[in-house]
């Protein structure tokens, strides 16, 4: 017997899946009374390669808390906007933002969060990274500690 589902970590990374992920998610929620949980990490390579290129561009211009504060606002933003989209309700769901490399960062939060599935997409923004280093959701496939619901 399948244990039951109270809280399901949904990993959004605003690649085209991400709407689909959520209303998998808000379904899977309704029908089961299960907390939904949003996981959206920010990778640190790209924070890297921002402060790279102002940096060469704008020396000493870069603030990494202003980067990170605009940055924040906009996620939550699109965010909500997704909630809306796919019939959720705001305060019955809550969102995580972290910071690091997205896999492991999302494993973390599966633990720290005693998620009992996860739902994410099957892709994440882009292939190259999967041909290259053996993608995000590959990674996750492999080191869940809860079932993975893969959305395509």
């Amino acid at each position: 017997m399948m244990k039951k589902i109270n809280k399901i970590l949904a990993a959004l990374d605003f690649s085209p899946y991400s709407k689909k992920v959520l209303e998998c998610a808000i379904e899977t929620a309704k029908k089961t009374s299960a907390e939904v949980i949003i996981v959206n990490v920010i990778n640190r390579r790209d924070i890297d390669t921002v402060r790279k290129i102002f940096e060469k561009e704008q020396p000493g211009a870069f603030s990494m808390q202003k980067y990170m504060s605009d940055d924040l606002g906009r996620r939550s933003r699109l965010i909500q906007e997704m909630i809306t989209d796919c019939g959720g309700d705001k305060n019955q769901i809550k969102t995580l933002f972290m910071e690091g490399t997205p896999f492991e960062q999302i494993l973390k939060s599966i633990v720290d969060e005693n998620a009992d599935m996860i739902i994410m997409g099957n892709k994440g923004k882009t292939d190259l990274a999967s041909v290259l280093f053996g993608g995000c959701a590959e990674k996750i496939f492999r080191h869940s500690p809860v079932p993975v619901f893969s959305v395509r």
